[in-house]
């Protein structure tokens, strides 16, 4: 899908603003030449995505994004949340932060919306987080030694040590690098308060490989009541086994304890 072209300004250091095809001013990290061009250019990123976790929103919920980046989804989400809706979002980058930050307050969206400068962890305490500032999509923190560039430490905080008030979340939306099954290993007690909780993760056998053993976190999620749902470039969900979870390709995938493919319905 293209949308003409935003308005477009450079401030100076590294930092852009321009619109989103939704209208929202998005302040931007100009050294990254992944999603920065595409938002300049078509004010639009992970167009199938986007739609997906939309039809999962609605005025009112309570939504948790971690791996929040700077921000085009968030803007997004907190739009159809609404003002009596609660956005908790969580970015471990303090550059790409500092922005998140701006673009969620330039919209007016900071009384529904509480932002961490945070990893969201399985435990907590200092992990090193390395990220490329030509790429600051791919910022993860470190295990096994691998890393993208840069090193910096940052604080890593379990959901549920930063949010042990907060119930019946709606959404959790992740996009962490491979470490979305720990993330949901330090979000248990929240997971039980939300019984109706859908969680979308970018989901790669390989990256999540290294962290955890993929065969058993299916097996946890499965024990927890939830099912697999693949989303594809309609925005729609796709019903998916075990095995075919450990043989997928990249891709975006759903887990609800209900049959997401209700929701594919036209955009």
């Amino acid at each position: 899908m293209r949308a003409s072209n935003p308005d477009y300004a450079y401030l100076g250091g590294g930092i852009g603003v321009t619109n989103t095809h939704r209208g929202h001013r998005i302040f931007v990290y100009t050294q990254d030449l992944g999603l920065t061009p595409h938002i300049i250019m078509s004010g639009i990123w992970e167009w199938a995505i986007e739609h997906a976790i939309l039809k999962l929103v609605d005025p009112g919920m309570t939504v948790i994004e971690v791996g929040c980046n700077m921000g085009y989804h968030t803007l997004a989400i907190c739009d159809r949340l609404g003002p009596d809706g609660k956005f908790y979002g969580f970015e471990a980058n303090p550059e790409v932060f500092k922005l998140l930050r701006w673009s969620v307050d330039h919209n007016g969206f900071m009384p529904r919306a509480k932002l961490f400068n945070n990893a969201a962890t399985q435990v907590p305490g200092e992990v090193q987080f390395t990220f490329d500032r030509s790429a600051v999509g791919g910022g993860h923190v470190m295990t096994n030694g691998v890393n993208s560039g840069e090193i910096i430490t940052v604080k890593g905080i379990p959901l549920d040590d930063a949010l042990p008030d907060v119930a019946n979340v709606s959404l959790l939306r992740m996009d962490v690098e491979g470490f979305e099954p720990l993330v949901i290993r330090g979000a248990k007690q929240l997971l039980t308060r939300s019984p109706d909780l859908k969680i979308v993760v970018e989901w790669s056998v390989a990256m999540m490989g290294e962290r955890v053993d993929l065969s058993e976190f299916l097996d946890e999620m499965a024990a927890l009541g939830f099912k697999a749902f693949t989303i594809d470039g309609h925005s729609n969900f796709n019903p998916i086994d075990k095995a075919g979870l450990l043989n997928s390709p990249h891709c975006e995938v759903a887990f609800a304890k209900t049959d997401l493919t209700t929701f594919n319905s036209g955009l």
